[in-house]
């Protein structure tokens, strides 16, 4: 991405609460992309280079209080209260700026801006580990983020050396990996930049980098040193990014790459090319309408349509007004059932029953007996349980426990 969609992805996650870590050779326009971004939406940034800091520039200074240990917070981290005398708008002022003052009075948070942690993969052990929960819970020790400041780290690639332990897959799956690449975009915006800050100088500079554009930043390999691969956690700070996308109409190109950040580029490529004809929604609400486009579903999409149906329908059971829903679920159950994906059906059954069982869902979908006797002795809570519902249609009850045998 050029610096342009950089800051663009950096407002993204901003909004989506999710850390970016910004990758580039050295030189490209990282910090001032992160400065220039912070002006333009009139908050404060401060400029951290963690290669240069000891674990007590983030942690704190112990203090004695009362007998026990207290650790004093920096004063260079963002405080809501009184501005950092690090903040780029403290420098011009020795005070807090007038815009924070502003938007106090609009009942707003005053100080806001972007805490910036420059070069993170060359800082020491120590100073990683004490930036570790300063980056994924926005607090460390008794120190706390104000609401309206977020993190931005950035370094430079590997170029052959590493001087720590940086690559540490928990600590490496806590962001959204972005790449600050030299291409023709980035070209653009730096053609651009060049013209409006370098005068008449710039005119033979830009035609001579434009004539190999390997003048521009040299041929040293370079890379992260690490792949970003999907987990849990980061499918969860997709989930923020894509709603926080729709919310605030941001580019798809730029929701891609910020995707492909947290999740690896080929699977965010097929993530956003995934579609299906039949929505969780679609089954619960409307399961006549669906039917013939369910069966027309790969396994894959199956059993990704199961666990959809699963995370909606859980809650059903506790509500008395959706007993119709429940039978579009058992509908659908039925179906799976008699289809070569009925293993799918189990599982369905299993897990809306689980939660009611005490862990005892698979003996109740496999053993009518069981069930008719959870069925009789199940407390009531405004409606059926998903057992009472699966025991009260004999046909399904009798159906799963043949599958559930194999039979």
């Amino acid at each position: 991405m050029n610096v342009s969609e950089m800051k663009e992805a950096i407002l993204l996650c901003r909004e989506a609460n999710v850390t970016p870590f910004v990758w580039g050779k050295h030189g490209l326009g990282k910090s001032m992309g992160v400065k220039q971004l912070a002006t333009l939406m009139a908050v404060g940034s401060i400029d951290l280079r963690c290669s240069q800091l000891e674990a007590s520039d983030l942690r704190g200074l112990p203090d004695r209080d009362q007998g026990r240990t207290l650790y004093l917070p920096p004063a260079d981290l963002p405080n809501g209260e009184v501005c950092s005398p690090s903040c780029h708008l403290f420098r011009e002022n020795q005070c807090k700026h007038k815009v924070c003052e502003e938007r106090e009075k609009k009942g707003e948070d005053g100080c806001q801006g972007f805490l910036f942690l420059d070069e993170l993969n060359r800082a020491e052990d120590d100073v990683l580990q004490a930036a570790f929960q300063l980056v994924y819970d926005k607090a460390i020790g008794t120190y706390k983020m104000p609401p309206g400041w977020s993190i931005v780290v950035a370094g430079n690639y590997t170029e052959g050396y590493t001087v720590n332990s940086f690559n540490d897959p928990a600590f490496l799956d806590r962001f959204c990996h972005l790449d600050l690449t030299i291409g023709e975009d980035y070209m653009a915006d730096w053609t651009d930049f060049m013209k409006k800050n370098c005068g008449a100088a710039a005119d033979k500079i830009l035609q001579f980098v434009g004539f190999n554009n390997k003048h521009l930043a040299g041929e040293v390999e370079a890379d992260r040193g690490f792949n970003v691969s999907p987990s849990p956690r980061s499918w969860e700070l997709c989930a923020r990014v894509d709603n926080s996308s729709r919310e605030q109409g941001f580019d798809r190109k730029v929701v891609q790459d910020v995707l492909s950040g947290i999740i690896g580029r080929d699977l965010a490529l097929l993530f956003e090319r995934f579609s299906t004809d039949v929505l969780p929604k679609d089954v619960i609400d409307n399961f006549k309408g669906c039917e013939a486009k369910v069966r027309k579903l790969g396994r894959n999409q199956m059993i990704g349509l199961i666990w959809g149906v699963v995370s909606h329908a859980k809650e059903l059971g506790k509500k008395k007004e959706a007993e119709k829903k429940m039978n579009n679920v058992l509908d659908f159950m039925q179906l799976v059932a008699k289809s070569k994906e009925r293993d799918m059906a189990v599982m369905l059954a299993r897990q809306l029953c689980e939660g009611e069982t005490k862990s005892l869902g698979g003996a109740v979908v496999s053993n009518p007996h069981l069930a008719k006797m959870a069925a009789k002795f199940k407390q009531k809570k405004g409606g059926k349980t998903w057992i009472q519902a699966i025991n009260a249609r004999s046909d399904l009850q009798d159906l799963m426990s043949k599958v559930s045998f194999g039979s």
